[in-house]
């Protein structure tokens, strides 16, 4: 165990040092990762999420959404905030150590040959270890931006774009409408696109997008209903499989409702479309269970 550890210790120093290399926006290297390894990420089915604000807790109510209703779920997000593997679990449950061992020196060689970047390394290993675990699927947070990020190979049953705001303006330019056409980058031919209430500039450009591509659109702004109870509380309510139901999270706030709205108005859209089945139970306890099960 102590050997682990220390190699462990080793193999994040060597991830870190990658930082060196700052960020870059395109998708060689990835593909050259990916293709090394068999392309994972074409493994499994994926919901892609983009957007300045909210990703993280909009896919973390995603993926909790997809546990209780009984599937094995991948969830991919970043910054962590203690270690590493927080970035990469399975129905709330961190990548091990030895996991992460073993899928950095899998790719080490190409790593170094390509002079990939931290956040480069870190994808393509997610990407291995869901394909390995045999995940039902896996909800991807992008990077950075969203059109040359490097989570951008995929081919998702969904793409969720959360509220954007003025950031990066030295990779995504300096107005709402350059940042929205970096984030509407995530968006597929005729893939439903689920995207929160956005500056006009930002809207425009989103459903500018979505129409070159043939992908449905659905905006969703915040439940008219919002109840505080407590700090680890807050309920609101939306009509779902046309039934008014109350909801509950421990993720509280205006900008938290309307991120788990997004996440419910997504895994309402594929069970539509039979692409999974989720019942009003697996929506709900999704919700009030997203801190169980997304390891937040």
């Amino acid at each position: 165990m102590a050997e682990l550890n220390q190699t462990y210790k080793e193999t994040l120093r060597y991830l870190f040092s990658l930082q060196k290399f700052g960020i870059k926006l395109g998708l060689k290297n990835i593909r050259a990762l990916c293709a090394l390894l068999g392309n994972p990420q074409n493994k499994y089915p994926t919901i892609h999420v983009a957007g300045t604000n909210g990703k993280g807790s909009t896919s973390a109510f995603l993926a909790s959404i997809c546990t209780e209703a009984g599937y094995r779920t991948g969830l991919y997000t970043s910054p962590h905030l203690v270690d590493f593997s927080e970035r990469i679990r399975i129905n709330g449950s961190r990548i091990s150590s030895a996991d992460i061992v073993r899928l950095s020196e899998r790719i080490r060689n190409e790593i170094d040959r390509l002079h990939c970047t931290f956040f480069e390394a870190t994808t393509a290993i997610a990407f291995q270890y869901f394909a390995e675990q045999a995940v039902d699927i896996a909800v991807i947070e992008t990077g950075l931006g969203g059109r040359l990020d490097s989570t951008n190979l995929l081919e998702p049953l969904a793409t969720i774009i959360t509220s954007i705001g003025l950031e990066h303006s030295e990779y995504l330019g300096d107005s709402f409408a350059s940042i929205a056409f970096e984030k509407a980058g995530i968006i597929k031919p005729n893939t439903p696109v689920f995207y929160a209430a956005q500056h006009d500039d930002a809207k425009r450009v989103i459903e500018a997008r979505a129409a070159e591509l043939g992908a449905p659109t659905h905006t969703i702004a915040s439940p008219d209903t919002i109840r505080i109870h407590d700090i680890n509380a807050m309920t609101f309510e939306c009509k779902i499989f046309d039934e008014l139901t109350e909801f509950v999270s421990p993720l509280i706030g205006v900008f938290q409702a309307r991120n788990a709205l997004l996440a419910v108005r997504c895994a309402e859209s594929l069970l539509e479309k039979e692409r999974l089945t989720f019942s009003s139970c697996s929506l709900k306890d999704g919700l009030s269970n997203v801190l169980v099960h997304s390891g937040l």
